[in-house]
């Protein structure tokens, strides 16, 4: 009689996850912002190539009890060393990022794959996630990612400029972002974007003001909404020159230029 494959991998990692807790036969401790995880090197090894290499022997800390890790959440290690004796894990909207990160760190490729699948799938149902998964697919360098969430970007614009993501955007980051490639439903949107972007962080980033407005089209602006903007925001048009900046704009604007091939460059922090 032949043993079905998925019965003995049940049983197997059934086996292995009771003896992690009882604790039986530890060798190491990962250690990751203030949280311990103790484990076993042979299960590390078999997750990936990064812990193989880091206990080959030849690693300074193939012998130590206790390894620190670096540039990973205490949440997603123990989420990935869990994975190592379970084969199972939960992706979720609140993990997904820092899980995606620790993945591609620690070159855990199964699930450094899923989270990619599951950061493009959000996309769709969720387009106002596509700045901070743009931000993410940027550092993992996955091209994949980074395209879908791109020309996800540049076409939810209306729907992302509200967004804590977007005011924390970096300013060479937000005048590409705000180019002729944007989807802009309202010139009008643009403008109060870049005035939500520059007073939430006023003293940092009022120095900026000028070469953002440069970015926007007046001649599609109502002059209403310019007018409205100047008796409601007094204090922030005074500090900013607001006025005159308008002014001198609305000679030299020109329209807005939509692209099919939009081109968007990620400058880091």
């Amino acid at each position: 009689m032949d043993v079905k494959p998925e019965k003995h991998a049940s049983w197997f990692f059934t086996r292995l996850q009771a003896a992690k807790t009882e604790e039986h036969l530890f060798d190491v401790t990962l250690c990751a912002k203030g949280k311990e995880i103790p484990c076993h090197r042979f299960f590390l090894r078999a997750l990936s190539d990064y812990f193989r290499a880091m206990f080959s022997g030849r690693h300074p800390e193939s012998k130590k009890e206790r390894v620190k890790i670096g540039g990973v959440s205490a949440e997603a290690l123990q989420l990935l060393v869990d994975f190592a004796y379970t084969g199972q894990i939960a992706i979720t909207d609140d993990d997904v990022h820092q899980l995606y990160e620790a993945a591609n760190m620690l070159q855990v490729e199964p699930i450094e794959e899923d989270c990619r699948q599951f950061l493009a799938d959000r996309l769709i149902s969720h387009p106002e996630t596509c700045l901070r998964t743009l931000i993410s697919a940027d550092k993992m360098a996955c091209s994949y990612l980074y395209d879908r969430a791109r020309a996800c970007a540049f076409k939810s614009f209306t729907s992302v400029f509200t967004t804590e993501e977007f005011l924390r955007l970096p300013v060479e980051f937000l005048k590409t972002y705000i180019s002729d490639c944007l989807h802009a439903k309202k010139e009008e949107d643009v403008l109060d974007a870049i005035m939500l972007w520059v007073k939430h962080d006023l003293e940092e980033w009022q120095r900026h003001f000028k070469e953002l407005i440069e970015c926007v089209r007046f001649s599609n602006v109502d002059p209403g909404h310019v007018e409205d903007i100047m008796k409601r925001e007094k204090e922030f048009a005074e500090i900013t020159g607001l006025g005159e900046l308008i002014k001198d704009r609305s000679r030299h604007s020109k329209s807005r230029h939509i692209q099919e091939q939009e081109v968007l460059v990620l400058v880091a922090s």
